[in-house]
């Protein structure tokens, strides 16, 4: 069952973690690589086998560490700003 849109899709399971915020003086001690091998082991006994992750505020570094790889064929977001013109 899809979380989001409430839509039955079959075999196609869905694990959703959200928000994680590791403290500036706790980092580098392994929690978030701790936090993904949980995440991963429950992936496995409930048959998922891939995982999608977006990285907000070019923080890509976390995941990338974790094992997750970057996919070319995934879009980007993008943002257009356009100023007033100065007077």
């Amino acid at each position: 069952m899809d979380l989001l849109l409430g839509e039955d899709w079959g075999d196609r399971r869905e694990l959703v973690l959200e928000g994680v915020v590791v403290a500036p003086g706790l980092r580098n001690l392994g929690i978030g690589r701790q936090l993904i091998g949980l995440l991963t082991r429950e992936m496995a006994a409930a048959g998922i086998r891939t995982t999608h992750a977006v990285a907000e505020f070019g923080k890509v570094e976390f995941l990338l560490a974790c094992g997750f790889e970057l996919q070319a064929s995934r879009p980007s977001a993008l943002t257009l700003e356009v100023r007033p013109p100065r007077s």
